[in-house]
């Protein structure tokens, strides 16, 4: 299993572009203190003169944000790139999730296949022996047919078990993606530890509080934007009769007027964070109801474990066992033999049945989410 994962984790396409997203969120975090383009300028004035001579002017102009808005900036994409990480920690527990729950269930197909194989080798030996008792008038037409029912039957119960393992190795491999990925291997089914997370740690959870905390410094950005912009500017002027260049400083503040536009800004990014406070007050209790429906259920499926466990196999081998005697012995016709074959087998796939659902509920327990 956990070679699968690492595998998956490496060539899932999916996961790698949620990587490549993350990445790129990461990027953008130079972006913060990016400034407007200085502007070059030249000009030439008749009425800016030296010694009667118009001054050729060159200069060279730059625009600024107040400095808090570039802190605001910075911060707000600094949440934004974790957003990103949480949501790559995301996607790849969604695949963690995937690739378990169809590796468990492919273990558990493996189990009944072979279980059916059995099968399909007895029933063939009592069917091929069940037409030699006819020739020789050892036993009944009914017998006969039912031998060849039976044998027909679990062929097509075997069948079913070989393309279902195969549709899930199928499922798997696409999942992982992995050319050089070797024939899955199905070790015996064995019961899941459940190891529950961490709830205020998940990826979900810690996303919201990343995404209050962007909203946070969003809105603080658009507050502090109605702070003054501020301009530098130098400038050196000559022309061909003096012989030394005057050179000049220009700095500005641009005070902003009209706040209508700016405050209608402030207010939305204040309720896009009191929505998101919202958000993750719905998601932590629908995540609660969820953690508890799944204890529930992981709690009745151990008990119903349990008797398999402690009765259910140890009966169907009992059961196995008396059979094979008594029908050898003469005790039990073919008929009673058959029903208890059924029923013998029917207990252990009963319980590969009942393990793969508990098997599963621990899976959603390890990787919780609403």
């Amino acid at each position: 299993m956990d070679s699968l994962l690492a595998r998956a984790e490496k060539n899932n396409s999916s996961l790698r572009a949620a990587d490549l997203r993350r990445e790129t969120a990461e990027a953008l975090r130079g972006t913060a203190f990016t400034l407007d383009k200085a502007e070059l300028f030249y000009s030439r004035d008749q009425n800016n003169l030296a010694n009667g001579v118009p001054l050729d002017v060159i200069g060279i102009r730059q625009r600024f944000e107040f400095p808090t808005v570039y802190t605001a900036k910075r911060n707000a994409l600094r949440y934004e790139a974790a957003m990103a990480n949480n949501s790559y920690e995301s996607e790849k527990r969604d695949l963690y999730l995937q690739i378990s729950s169809l590796y468990n269930s492919y273990v558990i197909a493996r189990e009944k296949l072979r279980i059916y194989r059995q099968l399909d080798t007895l029933y063939s030996r009592f069917a091929r022996a069940a037409d030699r008792r006819f020739e020789l008038g050892a036993t009944n037409y009914l017998e006969k047919v039912t031998a060849r029912s039976k044998q027909q039957q679990i062929r097509l119960e075997l069948q079913a078990a070989r393309t279902r393992a195969s549709k899930l190795e199928s499922e798997i491999r696409l999942q992982v993606q992995d050319d050089s990925l070797p024939p899955l291997e199905a070790p015996p089914p064995m019961e899941l530890v459940a190891a529950p997370p961490d709830i205020s740690q998940i990826p979900e959870i810690r996303n919201f509080q990343n995404r209050l905390a962007a909203q946070k410094y969003t809105r603080k950005l658009e507050a502090n934007r109605l702070l003054p912009d501020l301009s530098a500017e130098y400038f050196r002027g000559t022309n061909e009769v003096t012989k030394n260049a005057f050179e000049g400083y220009l700095l500005g503040v641009s005070i902003p007027v009209f706040f209508g536009g700016q405050a209608s800004r402030i207010r939305a990014a204040r309720l896009a964070e009191s929505a998101i406070i919202e958000d993750q007050k719905a998601y932590s209790l629908g995540l609660d109801t969820r953690q508890e429906q799944l204890q529930e259920q992981l709690q009745q499926e151990r008990q119903a474990l349990s008797y398999y466990k402690e009765e259910g196999n140890q009966l169907a081998t009992a059961i196995m066992e008396a059979a094979e005697a008594g029908f050898h012995n003469g005790e039990i016709d073919f008929f009673r033999y058959i029903e208890s074959l059924e029923n013998s087998y029917g207990i252990r796939l009963d319980y590969l049945d009942q393990l793969e659902s508990y098997n599963q509920s621990i899976l959603n327990i390890n990787f919780i989410k609403y």
